[in-house]
């Protein structure tokens, strides 16, 4: 009677320090991994913006004023002197960060009252930014409406907002 009982204090005892000894393993951090993070000579950062934005092209008349930027937005505003006249900016987004994007949301929103008059080609800017990338979408407006007043000043203004991908 004695030997069942023994083998089975002798199994749960060894049974209760192995599982100490896995716990105790998991709970504490080696220390080659928080070395390895320690050592790391970058540390984790957010930036992706809009690093320029430049006219490309210009048809016509049309008189630029300079494009307005930050991070996240681009405000255009040029005066068309006469139908036809077009002009075409070059938009560069930059990833400065650590960590790869993904487009979240981007908007067109004209700030006056020349929707009908003015046709806008929207390039959609890159939809995944890598780590330390750049790219350059464009915009460009024309003047189509031949029978409003001329000069005529257009404003409008593109929104982009990115996330975190994976």
């Amino acid at each position: 009677m004695k030997s069942p009982k023994n083998f089975l204090i002798v199994s749960l005892t060894i049974i209760l320090l192995c599982s100490t000894t896995v716990f105790l393993a998991v709970l504490n951090p080696s220390d080659l991994s928080v070395s390895a993070i320690n050592s790391s000579s970058e540390k984790a950062k957010w930036s992706v913006k809009v690093d320029s934005v430049k006219v490309a092209d210009v048809t016509g008349t049309v008189v630029n004023d300079s494009p307005i930027y930050t991070d996240t937005s681009c405000k255009f505003s040029h005066t068309f002197n006469k139908y036809g006249d077009s002009i075409t900016y070059k938009v560069k987004i930059k990833n400065d960060g650590t960590f790869d994007a993904i487009l979240d949301s981007s908007s067109f929103i004209a700030l006056d009252d020349y929707k009908n008059d003015v046709r806008v080609n929207f390039e959609e800017p890159v939809q995944i930014l890598k780590s330390g990338e750049e790219k350059e979408f464009t915009v460009s407006f024309t003047y189509v409406n031949s029978a409003n007043v001329i000069p005529i000043k257009n404003v409008s203004k593109i929104v982009v907002a990115y996330k975190q991908y994976n």
